[in-house]
């Protein structure tokens, strides 16, 4: 009998991770280690006012849009954090993650861009904004970007769901 996917879990397929019950479970606080820690950045550069902590915050997340495999904070996890709780390593990042990835890095460009020409008012109104979008992810894996992601391409016709690797190997 085919196991039901958790609220959570169907929201990690929504991202892209196509893998079984027990592998998302798997993967659970892992996929939470790198939100998180963007996260804790943007609201210390937000607090701070420091346009140079959402430039990198930017690179952190733009850069896994071209190189799926090179998160640098998921590097971090899988090479440090990952062997010390004997956990399951990251995949690379599914295009829906990626293309949250890179419009969690654009919020950041227009916070630092605010902070850096003196808008404190554009900076405060990306970061709040951003702050909830991540909280969610993080408290619950949905992701807004995902999320449209699949609805353009459902509203365009392109979106066939693929089977699922257990149905694939049935």
């Amino acid at each position: 009998m085919a196991e039901t996917l958790t609220m959570q879990h169907k929201s990690l397929v929504q991202q892209g991770y196509d893998y079984s019950p027990e592998e998302l479970r798997q993967l659970d606080w892992g996929l939470r280690f790198t939100p998180l820690l963007c996260m804790v950045g943007a609201i210390y550069g937000l607090y701070s006012q420091q346009p140079n902590i959402h430039f990198a915050l930017a690179v952190l997340g733009i850069l896994p849009f071209w190189f799926p495999a090179w998160h640098p904070l998921d590097r971090i996890y899988n090479h440090l954090i990952r062997p010390i709780l004997g956990a399951a390593q990251l995949p690379p990042n599914p295009l829906p993650r990626r293309i949250a990835c890179l419009m969690g890095g654009s919020m950041n460009i227009g916070i630092g861009l605010g902070f850096l020409y003196g808008n404190i008012t554009v900076a405060y109104v990306f970061g709040a904004i951003l702050i909830p979008l991540q909280i969610i992810v993080i408290s619950t894996h949905f992701c807004m970007a995902s999320w449209m992601y699949e609805g353009v391409f459902k509203l365009i016709g392109g979106w066939d769901r693929p089977i699922s690797s257990e149905d694939a190997r049935r």
